[in-house]
């Protein structure tokens, strides 16, 4: 790199995160070391700049010989504890979680409604739900991530995709949003729609149509083990989209994903319903009060989220590599912007 600055030169230096201001060079070449920086990104171990100015020219050559070194295991942080956001980018976070969960409710919970002589089948049901979960990431998801899952947030936590800080805010909006958006549907569908009978044995029960409900031919452990593993499946196809190594293949994230709610839903829905989500399972429980093995709604997809995410990450992911940058830029203090 060549600078076209003669003489004295008054410099400064970005070097990632460190700034080195009002640089003087006088003689023909001079050497900055610069201090050991830890930083989110690693260990950066000081970088050798030599500046060299020509004699007959005077015009300034730069070379630049950082030195980055990748955190070994011993250094590593296994979790993200805090963050640097300020109150307003958690409000945001909370509500694109708030809105994106709505969305999936509402329009999840509306294909279960029997308002036509008869309801929709259980593939035009788990496509919606899937469309419904699509819409949600391809709006919210360069803002919160399109979560719109507690497990999905406790699962980007264990990845360190997520600072341990932000998951009482992901959960509000979650919970907030679920259970707002299975209101807004009960607020336009007739009360006589809002809810089914469903026989068990020698008893009738009445439960809301888009109520968690393990299917009477299995066992409520059966309907956990179903739960855990499609919630798992799910889970691993999240830490795959957060690998580092998965960073170009992000443009159809949503469809994706909308797809893979689909298919779960298509395999687990005769069992328990498919839920994968404690968040989609509680609103309309809390609604109609449906707390019949509620339980298996939420140990399953959480004990999943834990699984999931810590088998991947202890088998399969692999630390960034770090940038190594060959070459820096000097520019006079007095031409310097902002």
């Amino acid at each position: 790199m060549v600078i076209s600055h003669r003489n004295k030169v008054n410099a400064n230096r970005i070097f990632q995160d460190t700034i080195v201001y009002g640089v003087e060079y006088w003689n023909s070449s001079i050497s900055i070391k610069f201090p050991t920086k830890m930083t989110d990104r690693g260990v950066q171990n000081g970088g050798k700049v030599t500046v060299t100015v020509a004699p007959v020219t005077g015009f300034m050559s730069v070379n630049a010989t950082p030195e980055i070194s990748t955190p070994n295991s011993a250094g590593q942080k296994l979790f993200k504890l805090t963050d640097k956001l300020t109150t307003l980018d958690r409000v945001v976070l909370c509500a694109a979680e708030f809105f994106g969960t709505a969305i999936l409710v509402f329009l999840g919970c509306a294909s279960c409604m029997v308002l036509l002589t008869h309801g929709l089948t259980h593939l035009e049901i788990c496509l919606t739900f899937g469309l419904a979960v699509m819409l949600a990431i391809q709006v919210f998801g360069h803002i919160s991530g399109g979560h719109i899952n507690p497990i999905v947030t406790i699962a980007a936590a264990i990845m360190g995709e997520l600072a341990l800080i932000e998951i009482p805010i992901y959960f509000l909006g979650q919970f907030a949003g679920a259970f707002a958006g299975y209101g807004l549907l009960m607020s336009v569908t007739p009360l006589a729609r809002q809810t089914k009978s469903v026989t068990v044995g020698n008893q009738t029960l009445i439960v809301g149509n888009c109520s968690p409900f393990v299917n009477p031919a299995i066992s409520p452990f059966q309907g956990l083990f179903v739960e855990f593993l499609i919630s798992l499946m799910l889970i691993l196809i999240c830490c795959g989209v957060w690998d580092y190594r998965n960073a170009n293949k992000h443009d159809s994230v949503p469809i994706k994903f909308g797809l893979t709610i689909a298919v779960l839903a298509l395999a687990g829905g005769p069992y328990t319903g498919g839920n994968m989500n404690p968040a989609r399972s509680f609103a309309p429980a809390a609604w109609h009060g449906d707390w019949r093995y509620h339980w298996v709604y939420w140990v399953g997809p959480i004990l999943s989220a834990f699984a999931g995410a810590g088998f991947y990450r202890v088998v399969f992911s692999k630390p960034k590599p770090q940038e190594i940058i060959d070459g820096i830029e000097i520019t006079p203090l007095n031409e310097r912007k902002g």
